[in-house]
């Protein structure tokens, strides 16, 4: 099966990751269309960018494409290759909150994959899947730092302001609480003194973001939602300590996606999070690291990118043809089903 993803944004390299993965670990071949670049202050890598004579020899091959987060089966050129063959299984994949994605898919009855994040509980007809990252990879990074400081490390995405946002909101959802968050990162600093580094890692390409990472002691992913995001992930995978707050509902997703009874990661609030953060940094040396290395252990277990390309394409591959989806009756007249389009 040739598979093609198409997306206009980098959705944070969960696209790529997934279509690379699909490559190294199945029978299947996959490539993943975007216009490349940045996601707010982090930059991303990308396959295929988005331009004629790269996608329209892809698009024509295709058995399978997977349209994410703001592209959908009605747009130009996807509609004419579909239309142009019928037999070409047609699918969705949302990444993110309903109101920053193009609904029109989902509302037309396609199937549709949403990642297992705080996303799944609001996609109810969503196939959930774990969001891959390319730890199995030989360039994967691996701690080199050995001074003397414990560095606590920090990605924000953006600075956007948390306590004003609407909770439940979109905005609210994807904001990692910059605004609350540094404030007790400084509170931290100022009671160890110089024995601290608190590194905040935005502005640059996602190779050096996940490099950094990995040379930290302490990673957090964002203790404002009830949510977490690609970081927690990362930092169970670089066998880093990593704090988040994880809500039941988005824990339940979490667990349920991976198999798992527990995931190791340190719960915290942002009313708990310079508690949380103390323990960890008074916290044996050995034990912090054992604690990592738990981390490490559970992502080979549960979030190999082997065993999720394998799930994905066995899902996909079972999924009806743009035909046969059109046959059902189930896809209303495109005026009625392009409600969400942007």
């Amino acid at each position: 099966m040739k598979i093609v993803h198409v997306c206009r944004t980098p959705v944070a390299g969960a696209m790529e990751a997934l279509s690379s993965a699909i490559r190294d670990y199945t029978e299947h071949d996959s490539r993943a269309i975007n216009s490349g670049g940045k996601v707010n202050n982090l930059d991303f890598p990308s396959d295929v960018h988005w331009c004629a004579t790269e996608i329209f020899p892809l698009l024509a091959r295709a058995d399978a494409l997977v349209l994410h987060q703001n592209v959908d089966h009605t747009v130009a050129p996807i509609r004419d290759f579909l239309d142009g063959d019928r037999k070409k299984i047609c699918a969705g994949f949302f990444h993110a909150h309903p109101d920053a994605c193009d609904k029109t898919l989902a509302e037309c009855g396609f199937p549709h994959f949403v990642v297992a994040q705080y996303q799944a509980l609001l996609w109810p007809r969503g196939i959930p899947v774990r969001n891959v990252v390319r730890f199995d990879r030989a360039d994967w990074p691996k701690r080199t730092r050995a001074d003397d400081k414990l560095w606590i490390g920090y990605s924000p995405t953006f600075r956007q302001t948390q306590k004003d946002q609407k909770p439940g909101s979109s905005v609210w959802h994807h904001s990692k609480g910059y605004d609350v968050t540094m404030p007790v990162l400084e509170a931290i600093d100022k009671k160890y003194g110089g024995r601290v580094e608190v590194m905040i890692f935005e502005g640059i390409r996602y190779d050096s973001c996940i490099d950094g990472k990995a040379q930290c002691d302490i990673l957090i992913d964002e203790v404002v939602t009830g949510s977490y995001h690609r970081s927690t992930l990362e930092g169970l995978a670089l066998g880093v300590p990593t704090v988040a707050h994880l809500s039941p509902e988005v824990h339940g997703v979490l667990l349920r996606a991976a198999g798992a009874n527990d995931v190791p990661v340190v719960h915290a609030t942002i009313e708990t999070l310079a508690e949380r953060l103390s323990w960890l940094v008074e916290m044996d040396e050995f034990k912090r690291r054992r604690l990592g290395n738990q981390g490490r252990d559970w992502m080979m277990r549960h979030w190999h990118p082997r065993d999720i390309a394998q799930s994905f394409c066995a899902e996909l591959s079972g999924m009806p043809n743009y035909g046969d989806v059109l046959a059902r009756g189930e896809v209303p007249r495109e005026a009625e089903c392009t409600t969400a389009r942007k």
